[in-house]
Formats: structure tokens, sequence, C-alpha cells
């Protein structure tokens, strides 16, 4: 076998792993692994979203306003591939989810045109409506984005109630 051929194959063969893992089903990630901050590889892309959100908090608050355009952008994308990968769940609850994933899309598209105009206050609001729309998906989709319920005592008022 020549060098040529050599590489073609390697290649092909790199190119079936590739095929093999991408029609693979993805795996759902469970409410303990996003608590802990576990996520597998293919999850990274929601590690990536809270990497980005910080760095727009810590952009927000030193007037990075290149930084808010590259993190808003990159959120834009990185939440548009998440929208194909979506797996269905409940049709009223994926319409929820559906909506709050488009929301954050539009809401960093603004933010990051805010930011290369220069208006501070109306990219901050995006930002702003960017976390609540990430709060509400989270709240749809899994058991996360809420206070837990104080257990009740004996009496039936609140255990931690004055």
């Amino acid at each position: 076998m020549s060098k040529a051929q050599w590489g073609i194959a390697v290649l092909l063969a790199a190119l079936a792993v590739l095929v093999f893992r991408a029609g693979a089903e993805p795996q759902r990630l469970t409410d303990d692994q996003v608590l802990a901050g576990r996520f597998t590889a293919g999850h990274r892309v929601m590690a990536q979203q809270r990497n980005h959100l910080q760095a727009l908090l810590d952009a927000f608050l030193t007037g990075d306003s290149e930084g808010i355009g590259a993190h808003s952008e990159a959120v834009a994308k990185d939440m548009t591939n998440v929208a194909r990968m979506f797996p269905p769940g409940d049709p009223e609850q994926a319409s929820g989810s559906w909506r709050a994933m488009a929301e954050i899309v539009e809401q960093s598209r603004q933010m990051a045109a805010a930011a290369k105009a220069g208006d501070y206050r109306m990219a901050y609001t995006s930002y702003a409506n960017l976390t609540a729309r990430c709060i509400e998906c989270h709240q749809l989709r899994r058991s996360l984005g809420a206070f837990p319920k104080p257990a009740a005592s004996g009496n039936g008022k609140a255990k931690d109630a004055p």
C-alpha cells in the first residue's frame, strides 16, 4: 500500500468514526450533573455558555464592548447549535423551551449590536433578558431555576418562617 493509499484509508476510517458518533443518540444530562457542573463531551456547549455568561458579566463590569460583542455572538452561535440538538419532550414544555432558546439567540444578537453601537444600557438590558430566558428554559426542561420549597413543620407553617 502506497503512502497516498494509506493516508486515504486513515482519513476514511476517521470519517467513519465521526459519522458513527454523530449519529449516536445524545445522552440527556441529569439535573445532578448540571448542579455539580459535570458536563459530558456532548454537553460542553452548556459549560461554554456558563463561561460566556461569566465573561459577559466581566466585560460589562469593565466596559469592554469588544468582549461583550464577541461573547454575545458566541452565545447566539452556540444556542443555535443547541436548538439543532434539542431533544423532543412534552410538547407544551418543549414549545416554552423553544421560545426561550429563540429569545436567547435574539437577545444575544441585540446585545452584540448594542455593544457595537456603544449603547451600554441596551446591551445590558439584553444581557439581563438573556439570563432570564436561560433560567426560564431550565425551569421548563429541568427541576432547576427555583428556590427549594421549605419543609413544613408539624404546626403547618414553613420550617423557616418567622
